[in-house]
């Protein structure tokens, strides 16, 4: 048993199970089985890459199998199930079948496809044919599973309950709930204040900032062949918490200067569609047949899957107004969170997936200030500081982004395969510390940022060139920028630091709030 990114994990293997158990409370119901019978290998090839789960949250590893496999050699079904998506995202061909109670397996980099979303297949049923690179993945839920479990007879069975209680609304709700919940908040953070936890989180985002194979400044990078260029391409901007149709951050991102056309960048809405106005002051929204609406600094307050149903949404219009051009996105702070959740939905409906994705100083790991927020909230103390954020306090959004308690969305899984994802963060900034913009799966990078500056980090992190640079390379599929070992162990200590200072004031708040 053990914790993973704040949530309790149990996993029990035998010749009859494999369980796992999420939530800092489990409350089980009866097993789901999820196969009848052992699952086969997708292709006649040997496995060449072996599942390798990452060592740590932000480690690199292997979440799959991957084949040794020859060009246009056939690939099936690992067991019965239906197509959920049969296309591509980004430049390579994927299939995902679904098998049920949650299970489904995905077979990357294929190279045909013979069957269509929403067919039924039996196990052995012919799939497609496999690419270089072809790779089989199986998930259960969010959580990635060893195929070779199930190819050997395991049984995999999910109880899933996230957050430390049952969700339990109106009179229902016993009087001690929310208080359990802040407790759990404070814990969370109490937790994040030891120092050895500190050493090792601040190791492991210096790993994951740090890249060997980088690109120096100044280095020219041209696209690939056959990659669409950026006057060719639509770019959706996701804006963050507090935003507004007229006033969002995103907009200072340079896209004239990375050669987007001004009608192909459109703004997000969170009250659905796309803003009237572009963020960056450009003109009108110009993409034909979307439903333009303005949209308040409360939309950003509601729940954050409603906001990434809207986006993706957006995202699905976008792709059949303008069919056959590549989608990219660039999303700041909250903005970050909503297209992480957006991605998982399109993959669940079959949906068209962006090509590019980039992420500013996103809380992919929970913001240590909205836990702040969740512990003052209802005190006298929470009443004062919603008069100055205006409202912002006591909003689902940010108890979702919490690092802990019963509204927390948790830890992220994995991007899609296929799309390039790269998590940027800002060295010293005070609103999402550097070390919780991390993305595991993504490719993370971190802007040196000086503590003069730190101040108005977060708000202007999408107008820096570093950003406007990583967004160059990310489309021409380059290496993100060099940053030297020194810098990155300077900013994992000064997030550290910026964190702990957060958690600190989440422990004292919860002080103030019980001892009279």
């Amino acid at each position: 048993m053990f914790l993973r990114g704040g949530r309790l994990l149990a996993l029990r293997c035998s010749a009859a199970a494999v369980v796992l158990v999420a939530g800092l409370s489990a409350v089980l119901a009866g097993p789901v089985a999820a196969s009848e019978g052992p699952w086969v290998p997708p292709i006649d090839a040997p496995v060449i890459d072996p599942f390798r789960p990452p060592a740590s949250r932000y480690g690199s590893g292997n979440r799959g199998l991957e084949y040794g496999a020859s060009p246009g050699q056939k690939i099936w079904a690992v067991d019965d199930g239906r197509v959920v998506f049969a296309g591509r995202v980004g430049s390579a061909r994927h299939i995902t079948v679904d098998h049920g109670s949650g299970l489904r397996s995905t077979y990357a980099f294929v190279e045909s496809i013979s069957v269509v979303r929403g067919q039924s297949v039996g196990q052995g049923q012919v799939l497609g044919s496999a690419g270089p690179g072809f790779h089989l993945t199986a998930r259960l839920g969010d959580e990635y599973v060893d195929p070779a479990l199930l190819f050997a007879g395991y049984e995999v069975q999910l109880r899933l309950i996230e957050g430390p209680l049952p969700t339990v609304a109106g009179a229902d709700k016993p009087w001690w709930a929310d208080e359990w919940n802040r407790l759990v908040v404070v814990g969370s953070a109490a937790s994040d204040l030891q120092l050895t936890n500190q050493l090792l989180e601040m190791g492991d985002v210096a790993q994951a900032w740090y890249h060997h194979d980088c690109t120096a400044d100044g280095t020219a990078v041209a696209l690939p062949p056959g990659v669409a260029a950026p006057s060719e391409r639509v770019l959706i901007q996701v804006s963050g918490l507090g935003s507004s149709s007229g006033d969002a951050s995103i907009g200072d991102l340079d896209t004239d200067a990375l050669g987007y056309d001004s009608e192909d960048v459109v703004p997000f809405s969170y009250a659905g569609g796309c803003a009237t106005e572009s963020f960056g002051g450009g003109g009108k929204a110009a993409i034909e047949g979307i439903a333009a609406t303005d949209f308040s600094a409360a939309d950003t307050h509601q729940d954050v899957r409603v906001s990434a149903e809207h986006l993706a949404d957006l995202i699905e219009a976008t792709a059949a107004a303008r069919p056959g051009e590549p989608i990219d996105i660039a999303a700041h702070s909250l903005g970050g969170v909503v297209t992480r959740l957006a991605l998982e939905i399109l993959a669940e409906r079959g949906g068209p997936m962006p090509s590019v994705v980039v992420t500013i100083g996103s809380p992919h790991g929970g913001a240590d200030i909205a836990g702040t927020a969740v512990v003052v909230e209802g005190s006298a103390i929470g009443d004062v500081a919603d008069g100055y954020a205006n409202g912002a306090v006591d909003a689902l959004a940010v108890a979702q982004v919490a690092e802990a308690g019963s509204d927390s969305l948790g830890p992220p899984g994995a991007p899609p395969e296929g799309v390039v994802v790269v998590a940027i963060a800002g060295s010293t900034d005070l609103i999402v510390p550097a070390n919780k913009a991390v993305w595991d799966g993504a490719t993370n990078t971190v802007v040196p940022i000086s503590e003069s500056e730190a101040s108005g980090a977060h708000s202007e992190l999408p107008g820096r060139d570093e950003v406007a640079r990583e967004i160059e390379l990310a489309l021409a599929g380059a290496a993100p920028r060099c940053v030297g070992l020194t810098a990155v162990i300077d900013a994992a200590i000064a997030s550290g630091v910026v964190s702990g200072a957060q958690d600190t004031a989440t422990v004292v708040a919860g002080a103030s709030r019980w001892v009279s």
